[in-house]
């Protein structure tokens, strides 16, 4: 269990935490000044959602007489399985305020991320562009400087623009700052070494793993701050929760929601080493270790409940553009290993996607259309009308969403690492493993879970063969825009200093 330790910040430990993390985008962004210690902190259920905001409908947005913009809130929830989200089916209540948004709008229950772990999948969300093509897809790389951001987009067109995120390999210092104003990837930090949520007490030495560390409280408390200071004109705001992500440790009472009886020795630690990460447990510890992912599911799921409630607060709920997605997911041995980025199976890149705006999408509407992470750039940009020269390859869903079309997509990709690559249709689904690693095709309609490879019986049809044409084509078309984009000083690597070698080792990513 994770404790809060109440340690008095010193501007000498500020100008400390600074040296320590250079990668801090604190010289990207700029002060908003001094906030008020009791901003609330409210949980927002689906019936406050529901109900009219009377009270605050007079609040202005945009230029005064000129047409009201919205504001365009975009929150993304790390290892967040779609299988584990009540609205696209789970039978545990794990997502009561994600539930209530998609009961507002739309949500999309065959997403796909574009790849297994957190760097590449999210810079896809912000580029509109493929793994294969940004090139943010290892720890000492960043986007290339002509690649231009959703959040660039939305500055040039006279959007203040702010992000608040917890993970570190979110670190600005890979192209993630680029567009923003704020790019705040340092006040968690400050949380854990004061008044986060540590491991070990209240009298504990700060813990640099921060995946032992609860960051929801931190990130959401910073990003209300700011919003009781700049919610008078339009803005976009990034939120980035990370705390589903492993080690499983829920504070009370999420640590025993959805497994109260379970009386044996296994917990949630160190769930991604040796020898635990390929030796599946017997089905009852398995069982909690889940129930403790849900809890840190059901945890980060009140923090994103109590920043809706914030925009609600201020009268701008119904003004705004909100944007849910998951980076990827976690295997739960599925496959015969825990963690993600090791595979392209669907518990790792089957992610909700859920928007709502009540001016201009409709309430309710459940979509079974593939669609994918690079999509979520263009359909911005398409309800903002804002045009963007720039090639991507998402497509907008707004037609899909108003049901002028049954679909965007026949194919959709997910890559990012190690040369594996995987083609996913509406039915089936084709991976392309490195080197001399096996080809697999999934029946996606009658092996949901990816248990039996057909590959061998069917490698010589014309189904293999279509999915070989588009995986053709769509290597192609990486190859060409890449081409577009890396080119000179794009190739210079980040540098990772002692502090981020060793939170990406405690995070399992490196060796």
């Amino acid at each position: 269990m994770k404790q809060s330790s109440n340690i008095v910040i010193l501007p000498v430990l500020m100008a400390l935490l600074v040296h320590l993390w250079p990668g801090s985008s604190m010289a990207y962004g700029h002060s908003e000044g001094d906030m008020s210690p009791g901003l609330s902190c409210e949980v927002l259920t689906g019936e406050s959602l529901a109900g009219p905001l009377d009270s605050h409908e007079k609040q202005s947005s945009g230029k005064p007489g000129g047409p009201k913009r919205p504001y365009v809130l975009l929150i993304g929830i790390e290892t967040l399985r779609a299988d584990h989200v009540g609205c696209i089916g789970y039978s545990r209540n794990t997502t009561p305020a994600l539930d209530a948004i998609a009961k507002e709008g739309v949500v999309f229950s065959k997403a796909m991320a574009t790849a297994s772990w957190t760097m590449p999948a999210v810079m896809s969300v912000l580029t509109s562009l493929y793994p294969e093509v940004h090139g943010t897809t290892n720890y000492d790389r960043k986007l290339p400087e002509d690649v231009i951001t959703l959040a660039e987009v939305l500055r040039e067109n006279e959007y203040k623009t702010v992000a608040f995120v917890s993970n570190p390999t979110l670190d600005g210092r890979h192209g993630f700052y680029r567009g923003f104003d704020l790019y705040d990837d340092f006040s968690v930090w400050l949380g854990f070494l004061g008044a986060g949520k540590l491991v070990g007490g209240p009298n504990a030495a700060p813990n640099p793993d921060v995946h032992q560390t609860l960051t929801s409280e931190p990130l959401t408390r910073a990003a209300l701050r700011w919003i009781e200071q700049n919610h008078r004109e339009p803005f976009f705001m990034f939120a980035f929760y990370f705390d589903p992500h492993y080690d499983y440790i829920p504070p009370p009472p999420f640590d025993t929601m959805f497994d109260p009886n379970y009386d044996g020795s296994v917990d949630g630690r160190d769930i991604v080493q040796e020898p635990r990460k390929s030796n599946r447990p017997p089905q009852r510890d398995l069982d909690h270790i889940i129930s403790l992912y849900d809890g840190e599911v059901r945890y980060t799921d009140t923090y994103v409940s109590k920043l809706l409630n914030t925009f609600a607060r201020f009268g701008i709920l119904d003004q705004t553009f909100v944007i849910i997605f998951g980076d990827h997911g976690d295997e739960f041995y599925e496959h015969g290993k825990t963690g993600h980025a090791h595979t392209l199976y669907n518990e790792l890149i089957h992610v909700p996607l859920i928007l709502r705006w009540p001016s201009k999408i409709p309430k309710g509407r459940h979509i079974d259309a593939l669609t994918s992470q690079v999509d979520i750039m263009p359909t911005i940009l398409d309800y903002l009308r804002i045009q963007h020269q720039q090639a991507m390859q998402g497509t907008s869903l707004r037609d899909l969403i108003e049901g002028r079309v049954c679909g965007v997509h026949d194919f959709v990709y997910a890559g990012g690492r190690s040369h594996r690559c995987a083609v996913i249709g509406n039915r089936n689904k084709m991976i392309l493993n490195p080197g001399a690693g096996p080809r697999e095709f999934y029946d996606l309609v009658n092996d949901p879970r990816e248990q039996n490879n057909i590959y061998q019986a069917i490698d010589s049809s014309a189904l293999v063969a279509s999915f070989e044409h588009y995986l053709e084509q769509w290597s192609s078309e990486n190859e060409k825009l890449a081409a577009q984009f890396l080119r000179g000083s794009d190739f210079e690597r980040v540098r990772l200093d002692e502090h981020r070698l060793k939170q990406l080792k405690a995070l399992g990513y490196i060796q």
